[in-house]
């Protein structure tokens, strides 16, 4: 039994290869083993901001401390380009819990008007925040009006009526971005014709990607008398669209389990009389802002067919939008806590004290750069950050291998998969490992062998180990380089007895 020891104390982190060259000649010959013993490696200053593989990250996040129950923010494994895309995914994950319905008969604080979001500055530094933002109402001073009255009490928007054979274009557009998170966008619809063949009439209301009459992204149409749900480039029927002919019925845009939602609801007993379907608006996320528009034509005509009446719109406008690149300012009011079960809805949303645990992701608390395992901000409060004390680095040490290119193992590897790109097949991999910090140093980690597995060596004649390469590698992603300061690893060669 031969023990070698390998030592790189310049690691070459553009390639991750290691040339090793012994002193003397070291001849290994044909029916030898060899097995991986023990690997120590230094860390500090290695850290990775670019293509991190990330596996699946857990983080609870409790959304009204103490009273609700922890909800799980899921950040699906990848490889990341950037530390910003992995934000990205926090973004959507994070407001993917967010429940926002107009009912909510088993929670007693509701998420409406609650964002989460985040910041990574020009020195790298992530900011991970959560604010509330209150409803409002829609006036001529937050929305642009074409061809649309408001009426002396402010709460109705009626759409002008068009003289002698004229055809009117109209026009309700917020200025500002609805809230990338628990988006609640509320109004009541009247003076609906239900027969109308010649489309004197027709409108779409929802989000669109820009203010003012543009093309509907996520949202309802009526066109030739019919209603339509509207997801992007496509548009599917509404068979059943009795609801949509009664007054004074509330119509609510909310969200539920990271999806888009719309619904009309029954005040007289807060039951729901239409719904879209769970994937109805399948393209939205929370990293896009968008725009809530009403907008359509109305011709003259001798039906007796007349324009819409929406009153009542209510929004929660995303705060301090501009500023979400470049960092944040609070000019939150103080908000107050209504019932958000009745038609007024919230004048705005309950303090909060927000919890984020990283118990169950340490990597992604660490490469994030945050050293506490669990945040939430002192007090309730409309809006908190958090900013993490260390700059992004990803130090990822787990699901290792060693890689001898320039021998022969008998090493082989199966896959389920066997597309392209299937893992199958041969390969130089002598050993699978995950090293394990020392503690009290963060920056060195160790793998110690319980026992050693000895692998075949393919060999015909006999090999000088001087000019061996070695490589570690993560075998899902083994194109990415392996990042540290240096490291060393013992192997062990049993050749076989001799004659």
């Amino acid at each position: 039994m031969k023990q070698l020891k390998i030592v790189a104390n310049e690691y070459n982190n553009e390639n991750g290869l290691m040339t090793v060259n012994f002193n003397e000649q070291i001849l290994v010959r044909p029916g030898s083993k060899l097995a991986l013993d023990k690997f120590t490696m230094d860390v500090t200053n290695a850290g990775t901001t670019s293509n991190i593989i990330l596996p699946v990250q857990n983080i609870s996040v409790n959304c009204d401390q103490p009273t609700q129950s922890p909800r799980i923010v899921t950040i699906p494994g990848a490889t990341y380009a950037t530390v910003s895309n992995i934000l990205d995914a926090w973004n959507e994950a994070a407001n993917s819990i967010l429940e926002t319905s107009i009912i909510f008969p088993e929670q007693d604080v509701p998420d409406n008007g609650l964002y989460f979001g985040s910041n990574l500055d020009a020195s790298g530094n992530v900011t991970l925040l959560w604010g509330g933002c209150p409803m409002v109402y829609l006036t001529g001073g937050n929305t642009e009006l074409v061809e649309v009255t408001v009426d002396a009490s402010g709460e109705q928007f009626v759409v002008n009526t068009p003289g002698p054979d004229e055809t009117l274009e109209w026009v309700i557009g917020t200025t500002t971005p609805v809230i990338l998170g628990g988006v609640d966008i509320r109004f009541g619809l009247e003076q609906i014709d239900q027969a109308d063949p010649n489309n004197f009439c027709q409108y779409d209301f929802g989000l669109s990607l820009n203010p003012g009459p543009l093309d509907l992204q996520y949202g309802i149409r009526r066109s030739e008398g019919k209603f339509y749900v509207v997801n992007g480039v496509e548009q599917t029927e509404i068979i059943d669209d009795a609801a949509f002919y009664e007054e004074f019925f509330i119509y609510q845009f909310f969200v539920s389990a990271g999806q888009l939602r719309f619904q009309i609801i029954d005040p007289a007993d807060s039951s729901i009389a239409f719904i879209t379907d769970d994937d109805a608006f399948d393209g939205f996320n929370f990293n896009t802002s968008y725009f809530m528009s009403w907008y359509g034509s109305i011709e003259d005509n001798d039906d007796g067919i007349v324009g819409p009446t929406f009153f009542v719109p209510r929004v929660i406008f995303q705060t301090n939008i501009s500023q979400l690149n470049t960092g944040f300012i609070y000019d939150f009011s103080s908000f107050v806590n209504q019932n958000h079960l009745y038609w007024s809805g919230i004048e705005g949303v309950d303090d909060r004290t927000v919890r984020i645990d990283f118990t169950e992701c340490p990597l992604l608390q660490e490469g994030l750069g945050f050293q506490a395992l669990i945040y939430q901000n002192p007090q309730p409060l409309p809006n908190y950050k958090i900013e993490a004390e260390n700059s992004a680095s990803f130090d990822i040490y787990y699901d290792l291998a060693l890689d001898i290119p320039s021998l022969q193992l008998e090493s082989y590897i199966a896959s389920t998969d066997r597309g392209v790109g299937a893992l199958s097949g041969r390969k130089n991999y002598l050993a699978y490992f995950v090293p394990q910090r020392i503690e009290g140093n963060k920056n060195i980690y160790v793998f110690n062998s319980t026992k050693l597995d000895l692998v075949d060596l393919s060999l015909r004649d006999s090999v000088d180990l001087n000019s061996m390469q070695f490589r570690v590698i993560y075998p899902s992603s083994p194109q990415s380089v392996f990042k540290c300061e240096s490291l060393s690893f013992n192997l062990y060669i049993q050749e076989p007895a001799s004659l």
